[in-house]
């Protein structure tokens, strides 16, 4: 499955809005957003800083205290009603830099802003928002990567990278916005800042690279065993290659677990259900469950179990059984469910 992915820049519909009219206004008044960040990009393609090398980045030349990094002045307030807030040990971030996109993987905190003065709603200041956080970012150290609108190309070049026409970002398809991205280490651990603003409101991005820590390890054929006659259901999770039905050595690992029950339960029957996220297009995701079912089926056809004792069937994102809008969420959905017939 595809990991969750963000793009900096784009701001929520009313935020948007917002600027439309606050610029409507001004012309009445003139009668006119286990792997670490790779510290190699694995593909090339247009708009991706295929050499960046993250060793390059400055280490922080202060200390940068507790994540992420920078305490709020009290002009700024976070009672945005921000549509795309998100704290997260691990998720994927897309980020830009003179050179193009790099993919960032690690622990992510996005949060939208607004003005405040006294407690109440104040004019937002664009300039005063990216020059504050700017010069903050620096005073740690920080070097800047990028700063402007990105480019469409760019953008265009990441959606054919995803083999997407319009590939799904969490917060837009496209930006006009303007950006600037920092970026750091500490630790030898790269930790990268976004800006992302226009005239009605800003945001603040912050990742810091961390490899993936598995938490999800193979169901042994007891507790298959028990689960399936106790509940008739049991729930796995099984190790295919990334967006494909491909499986991995662990994968397979699984498979031989499921194979020892049947082996021991000559009467049982299982319908091998597969499911996924609800990351991507809707139409794959079912595809993908469906395919995924199937190599588990034809796995365990191919390991002796006769085909009349099971039944592939896929439903891509549906009956999810945690929050999509988390990473270990995610993961708890991308599952294969043994039911018993």
């Amino acid at each position: 499955m595809k990991k969750n992915t963000l793009f900096f820049g784009v701001l929520p519909a009313f935020l948007m809005l917002n600027a439309c009219n606050n610029a409507e206004k001004k012309d009445e008044g003139k009668n006119d957003t286990v792997v670490v960040v790779t510290d190699t990009v694995a593909t090339t393609v247009p708009g991706n800083a295929a050499t960046f090398d993250p060793s390059s980045l400055p280490v922080a030349t202060a200390d940068l205290g507790e994540y992420p990094y920078f305490a709020l002045p009290d002009w700024v307030s976070d009672d945005t009603g921000y549509g795309y807030d998100k704290k997260s040990d691990f998720g994927k971030l897309e980020i830009y830099t003179k050179d193009g996109f790099i993919p960032v993987e690690g622990k992510v905190f996005i949060k939208g802003y607004q003005m405040t003065n006294g407690g109440q709603r104040a004019d937002w200041d664009e300039y005063r928002f990216v020059k504050s956080f700017s010069k903050h970012f620096e005073s740690l150290g920080a070097t800047k990567l990028f700063e402007g609108e990105v480019p469409d190309d760019a953008i265009e070049g990441l959606n054919k990278a995803n083999n997407r026409d319009n590939y799904y970002y969490e917060f837009g398809t496209s930006s006009h916005d303007n950006l600037v991205t920092y970026g750091v280490q500490k630790d030898n651990k790269p930790i990268y800042f976004a800006i992302s603003s226009n005239s009605a409101g800003g945001a603040i991005y912050v990742i810091e690279a961390e490899p993936f820590q598995q938490t999800i390890g193979i169901i042994k054929a007891d507790k298959i065993e028990k689960d399936l006659a106790e509940s008739g259901k049991s729930i796995l999770y099984i190790n295919f290659d990334t967006d494909k039905a491909t499986l991995k050595t662990e994968g397979k690992d699984a498979i031989n677990e499921i194979a020892k029950v049947l082996q021991k339960n000559k009467d049982l029957k299982l319908d091998v259900n597969g499911y996924t996220d609800n990351v991507g297009d809707a139409d794959h995701n079912l595809q993908l469950s469906k395919d995924r079912a199937n190599a588990v089926v034809a796995s365990l056809i191919q390991g002796g179990i006769d085909k009349t004792r099971l039944a592939a069937k896929g439903f891509g994102a549906n009956d999810f059984i945690a929050d999509n809008s988390t990473e270990a969420g995610k993961e708890q959905n991308r599952r294969v469910e043994l039911v018993k017939k």
